[in-house]
């Protein structure tokens, strides 16, 4: 098993934005055969942090997403609300 943390800070105004276009992801990610969880979380210290957990079954299903239509299209969609470049962190079950 694969998990998956993705933090993103996000312009202060277009935060509203970004939840719409994440929220189309998650539906879509969510329906992935090799997603186990996919869920969004927002900071209650800033809500300009969001960061998305992801579990996946095998990195196949990882790139079979990152390869998907879906996820592509919101990268392109969340790119000019960014405040600071993403940070993706991958791990896999050791125990």
């Amino acid at each position: 098993m694969y998990q998956i943390y993705a933090k993103f800070t996000v312009k202060d105004d277009s935060t509203d934005e970004v939840l719409a276009v994440l929220g189309e992801l998650i539906d879509e990610t969510r329906r992935e055969p090799g997603n186990i969880s996919y869920q969004l979380f927002q900071s209650t210290g800033d809500p300009t942090i969001l960061t998305v957990f992801e579990q996946w079954k095998d990195q196949e299903a990882i790139d079979a997403h990152n390869a998907s239509a879906h996820f592509n299209k919101a990268l392109t969609a969340l790119e000019p609300y960014h405040a600071a470049p993403p940070v993706i962190e991958v791990y896999t079950l050791v125990r």
